[in-house]
């Protein structure tokens, strides 16, 4: 029997399993990961059951992590007022301990007539809502989501709608909370306000709260490798240990599996009428960038949309501190501002 720590992703409203993969992917091997899917019960304490039924098998000595996201948070919350056994942590994944406002309620009737009405225009509507432009510019990551929804189902969303509208006040029982706590919140959640996410962090004794700049609701979907690392530190800090074998590659590590840039002395960038936007050059403390822009060069052919993200996996580390710290890296805002804004810009080689 596997002695493996166990970590239970629980998906939002009208979600499948599926928003959790891209996640997963930078999760690391040494955790067990179960994804619990929670459509069909029609109220939290149900959908709390459910996860608890999954985890029976799950002995008592193998530490348990719990992580929701969205409304998935609030379905963490009430298997922790209803526990069935020790829990060692808990992430909170764009989600709050705050029961439904009573002034939601006229919102969340319209959204329930809008997807018992017309589910496809539905998806389409709240997929948009919901979506940056991380995935707005990413035609593949965009359709993965909107197929996601779409899969959810009409009667399932429906059904969970009117299980948040009912859902639970945690936040008297969040403070008497004993376990090692993340909080994560993006910061421009359109349905998520950051203060009530601030809030849980705040009564859940040690919590740790973090906000990932320029994020939506999305973040398992848009930002899955900046959540990993911090979702990363919090299983480390859990299990005391270091994680440090199944950690991304750094920066410094990435570029030595880059091409050689000896034959370079700079590369120029230039925008759709010709002109010179930026110019990185071969010499210190920019040479890094020069090996990957040059990269993305050849990858792509131009640095675009697709090209950015690629980017930004190359240069590792340094993607989330750039995030965190507008100006600092130059080089990564000017990726970011392609993704965001659709440009397009060309490269120019100028040879050593």
């Amino acid at each position: 029997m596997s002695d493996r720590p166990v970590l239970a992703l629980i998906p939002g409203m009208t979600n499948t399993p599926r928003v959790f993969d891209r996640l997963v992917a930078h999760l690391p091997a040494s955790m067990e990961i179960r994804v619990v899917d929670v459509r069909g019960p029609t109220d939290i304490a149900r959908m709390a059951e459910r996860v608890w039924r999954s985890l029976m098998d799950v002995g008592p000595d193998r530490k348990l992590m719990l992580a929701g996201f969205s409304m998935g948070g609030y379905v963490a919350l009430q298997m922790l007022a209803m526990p069935l056994r020790n829990v060692e942590a808990l992430a909170l994944l764009c989600s709050s301990a705050h029961p439904d406002q009573p002034e939601a309620a006229p919102l969340r009737e319209r959204a329930i007539n809008s997807a018992a009405r017309d589910w496809p225009r539905y998806v389409e509507k709240i997929g948009e809502f919901l979506m940056t432009d991380v995935a707005r510019t990413d035609p593949v990551l965009r359709a993965a989501i909107l197929a996601d929804l779409k899969d959810s189902g009409a009667d399932s969303t429906v059904a969970q709608m009117r299980a948040v509208m009912t859902r639970p006040d945690q936040r008297s029982m969040i403070r008497g909370l004993m376990l090692k706590a993340l909080v994560v919140a993006g910061s421009d959640d359109p349905l998520i306000p950051i203060d009530d996410a601030r809030a849980a962090a705040l009564a859940i004794p040690g919590a740790t709260f973090e906000i990932i700049p320029r994020a939506g609701h999305l973040i398992p979907w848009e930002q899955p490798r900046e959540l990993a690392a911090l979702m990363r530190t919090w299983m480390a800090q859990t299990l005391n240990e270091t994680l440090a074998e199944n950690l991304p590659m750094s920066f410094a590590d990435t570029l030595k599996t880059l091409p050689a840039i000896t034959h370079l002395a700079a590369i120029e960038l230039l925008d759709t009428a010709g002109n010179t936007v930026a110019r990185i050059e071969n010499k210190p403390g920019k040479a890094g960038s020069l090996a990957v822009y040059a990269t993305l060069a050849a990858r792509h052919g131009r640095i675009d949309a697709a090209a950015a993200r690629d980017g930004l996996e190359l240069f590792a580390e340094h993607t989330a501190d750039a995030r965190a710290n507008p100006g600092k890296h130059p080089n990564i805002d000017r990726l970011l501002a392609v993704i965001h804004s659709g440009a397009s810009l060309s490269v120019r080689s100028i040879a050593a």
